[in-house]
């Protein structure tokens, strides 16, 4: 296990070694996920910010097939969501470790083990439950926080990515290009 604690002037949080395996229950494609870190001086953040999010892969090719019809870009970008949906959730019934209450959440996306940068997508806690409400909710995964010297572990609840909804999410995709800085 990769565990690299990012700290902030706030807070700092790390999801280490997360795993997307497939299951019945699921149907989602495996592939693993390096870290997700949450960081950022949260006491200086108003309540319109967004709260600095990163999303670490070690693919060097994130084209490459996930399975299902997904590549392993559209199944990392899901998890932005699903995390952002959860977090969101969390913060809006103060059972986060997180100790703001913004807009939402803007991810950095770094690929090859953090050494490619893939860009940003700022996506608002609204935006988030769209997307939950538009693709619906499959199963959760069981996946690690660490909240600086706090560790959550928590079942996030994953799209429905499959079905008749895998044409749906690859066009969405195209739709949500990375911006080049937050």
């Amino acid at each position: 296990m990769d565990i690299r604690l990012v700290r902030g002037f706030g807070i700092a949080a790390v999801v280490s070694s997360v795993m997307i395996f497939p299951s019945l229950a699921l149907a989602r494609p495996g592939v693993p996920i390096s870290e997700i870190s949450f960081v950022g001086a949260t006491t200086q953040l108003g309540s319109d910010a967004y709260l600095p999010a990163q999303l670490t892969v070690s693919d060097r090719d994130t084209t490459r097939p996930a399975g299902g019809g997904l590549r392993r870009y559209d199944v990392h970008l899901a998890k932005i969501f699903e995390v952002t949906n959860f977090e969101c959730k969390r913060m809006a019934t103060r059972s986060s470790n997180i100790p703001w209450r913004g807009t939402g959440l803007a991810w950095s996306y770094l690929a090859n083990g953090g050494n490619t940068f893939m860009g940003v997508f700022t996506i608002d806690c609204s935006k988030a439950r769209e997307v939950v409400n538009r693709f619906g909710l499959r199963g959760a995964e069981q996946t690690v926080i660490f909240y600086e010297e706090a560790r959550y572990v928590g079942n996030v609840p994953t799209l429905n990515i499959t079905g008749a909804n895998l044409r749906a999410w690859l066009k969405f995709v195209q739709s949500v290009p990375p911006q080049t800085s937050p």
